[in-house]
């Protein structure tokens, strides 16, 4: 079933974009966020 195989291509392709902006975000907040907004975040 080839379009079981494209689909997890683009599935797989997509976790890591999401893994890395959230990984990015994180790291922004640590280095731009005051501490009391970290409650919010």
């Amino acid at each position: 079933m080839p379009d079981d195989g494209r689909f997890a291509e683009t599935g797989r392709g997509r976790l890591k974009i999401v893994y890395k902006k959230d990984r990015l975000r994180k790291y922004w907040l640590k280095k731009n966020t005051p501490r009391s907004l970290d409650f919010a975040a």
